[in-house]
């Protein structure tokens, strides 16, 4: 049976463009817009009703209050708000349309009740709500009293692209109405997603070849390869942007950070010349954001390639993919005047468990971590109840050692009581989820990715070719990067791409046709081998070492043994190290050019002996020059 109710959306771009929702607003409770970047916060700032649109940091205010689209005066109610123009501006205007943090919104309710003004004559736009649970570990108090001040209104409406999984839906929201906007089907984000014992290695990898004089191509949403402009990072840990700007010797010149402003953030981006930019600051060809440009901010570029970081050995840079890694893809707007090239495709660089830790037994300390929470709500349990029996004065001396513990607790202060936190305990869980079961290995944080959302695998030419540039950005691993070449060069399947490779790595080409696939085998695609065994069988020591040999143009018989045991020396005299490669006559005859040699036998001492007659081909200076086909 179908729990929810839905609304048409097919055939508008926009949600305030949709009859339904002209006609009668935002539904009450939770509403499923399942899209980003469809004019959600707009249409009720647009709207004829007094709005108040709770969001849930800064960085959302200054995106929506520099759209020049909303018609009515609008009033930003955030830390440091000066009281006095709150009521010039409610008593100015008929409309109100005021926009508040989620730590100021009781404010905001508590403002309008001392004007008399009567809370039922107001709606609520909880605005990404699916940060309630994702931001509970660190904004506990500002999300309860959100809560709280939820309940003094009759109208709100819980408004996120990505909602919160049902299996850690909070309690309070569970019997509100649920409806979903069904639109018109739209192609897939397709991910890019690397494992990587160490994300920031590889994000500097890409920099330095995008920062480079040739650039870093991706493929566009046509299909043609274009060179990257701007580069948007997403990475909640100020530290890492900063250790990856003072690798890369880049300042607030060419970097735009956009983080919390608090001061122990702008002294860790000082150390290394850096500074914290507004998020409607003009793009730099290098854009930094932690969590709090993850959700509902507007970004514009026509040219802007994404790239997410995570390391599961840094819990607060784990993203999720079910909601963060669609909201930050989502960032980047389109309209008339932008429409980026680079829309259709996300870079996803994480460390799993076991890239960080191979060989660990990730179900282990999943069942662990599963325990500790278990017994964190027995004992959670235990201490509320012995401590609701006790008297005011017992209660006095227990009170303060109690809140300062991590207790799943919240306390009542009326009634001065604790009872058990389910969002907590939500919390706890989620985050649990998120490190052993989607961050476990490689696989599992493949197997994670909304399929209604994102193209991981699959035959997408385009996937695939952005899957190789990314790959000759991020990785310097010879091998991998040679077997790749070898495959579709076997099959001669794509040209750009082999082109692409050969520019590159020269060494690629010229192996492949000197060696041959079977000797790169045998060689083991070592670099320092294959390297080797080119410079011994190379058309100078073999032409140097025969000439050597032969007296004229006439045929020259010279034994098997004699021409590698010769070999072996000339090699020696011309000091080429030989190491780990092979030294055979068959290798010495296949890899010779400008010469004529035939297999042969000749008596010597009464005995027969194999060998070769060997002499000079009539266009040897041609073909040592490489003129003859």
């Amino acid at each position: 049976m179908k729990n929810y109710n839905t609304i048409n959306g097919k055939g508008y771009r926009y949600i305030s463009e949709i009859p339904e929702i002209k006609k009668n607003g935002l539904p009450r409770g939770i509403l499923n817009k399942k899209r980003s970047d469809v004019g959600g916060t707009y249409s009720v700032l647009s709207s004829k009703v007094n709005y108040i649109v709770v969001v849930p940091n800064v960085s959302l205010i200054d995106s929506i209050m520099a759209d020049k689209n909303i018609t009515y005066p609008i009033i930003a109610v955030k830390e440091g708000f000066i009281r006095s123009e709150f009521v010039q501006y409610i008593e100015n205007n008929n409309i109100h349309k005021i926009i508040v943090t989620y730590d100021s919104f009781y404010k905001v309710a508590d403002l309008l009740v001392e004007q008399d003004f009567n809370l039922k004559d107001y709606r609520v736009l909880v605005d990404e709500f699916h940060n309630i649970l994702g931001n509970y570990g660190f904004r506990k108090r500002a999300i309860d009293n959100l809560i709280k001040t939820t309940e003094r209104f009759n109208y709100v409406t819980y408004m996120s692209a990505t909602p919160i999984n049902n299996m850690f839906n909070p309690n309070f929201l569970k019997d509100e109405p649920h409806t979903i906007i069904e639109w018109d089907d739209l192609p897939k984000v397709k991910v890019s997603s690397l494992n990587h014992y160490n994300p920031i290695e590889s994000v500097l990898k890409m920099i330095d070849k995008f920062l480079g004089v040739d650039g870093l191509i991706i493929s566009q949403i046509n299909g043609n390869p274009e060179k990257v402009e701007e580069l948007f990072i997403y990475v909640n840990s100020v530290k890492d942007i900063a250790t990856i700007c003072k690798s890369l010797k880049v300042s607030s010149n060419n970097a735009k950070v956009v983080c919390s402003d608090k001061i122990w953030n702008e002294r860790i981006l000082k150390r290394v010349n850096l500074k914290i930019s507004k998020i409607n600051d003009p793009n730099k060809r290098l854009n930094f954001f932690t969590s709090k440009a993850f959700a509902g901010a507007n970004l514009f570029s026509n040219n802007g390639l994404v790239i997410v970081l995570s390391n599961s050995d840094k819990r607060h840079t784990l993203i999720d993919l079910e909601t963060s890694l669609y909201q930050i893809h989502g960032r980047l707007r389109e309209n008339e005047q932008y429409q980026n090239v680079f829309r259709h495709i996300l870079i996803h660089i994480s460390a799993s468990i076991t890239a960080n830790h191979p060989g660990l037994i990730v179900d282990n300390y999943k069942k662990k971590a599963q325990q500790e929470i278990d017994d964190k709500i027995a004992k959670s349990k235990h201490l509320i109840s012995g401590f609701n029996k006790l008297s005011s004065k017992e209660k006095e001396s227990l009170r303060k050692q109690f809140l300062s513990n991590s207790y799943f607790a919240d306390y009542d202060e009326e009634k001065d009581s604790f009872e058990l936190s389910e969002l907590m305990i939500n919390f706890a869980q989620y985050q649990a989820n998120l490190l052993y079961n989607i961050y476990a290995e490689g696989v599992s944080v493949v197997s994670a990715y909304p399929k209604d959302r994102f193209e991981v695998s699959g035959h997408s030419a385009l996937l695939f070719k952005n899957e190789v540039e990314i790959k000759l950005a991020t990785t310097d691993n010879f091998r991998s990067l040679f077997e790749d070449y070898i495959k579709i060069k076997v099959k001669d399947s794509d040209a750009y791409l082999i082109e692409r490779y050969e520019q590159e790595y020269p060494i690629f080409e010229k192996a492949y046709s000197q060696l041959g696939v079977f000797v790169l085998y045998n060689l083991k695609f070592s670099r320092t081998l294959i390297e080797r065994y080119m410079e011994i069988y190379s058309s100078w020591s073999i032409d140097n070492y025969l000439s050597s040999l032969i007296d004229s143009d006439e045929n020259n018989f010279i034994s098997t043994k004699n021409l590698k045991q010769g070999f072996i020396k000339f090699l020696k005299r011309s000091r080429i190290n030989t190491t780990g490669i092979g030294i055979t006559a068959s290798n010495i005859v296949n890899h010779a050019v400008g010469f004529e040699i035939e297999l042969s036998q000749k008596r010597i001492n009464g005995k027969r002996v194999r060998g070769y007659v060997i002499k000079k081909s009539s266009t040897h200076l041609l073909d040592i020059m490489g003129y003859t086909p």
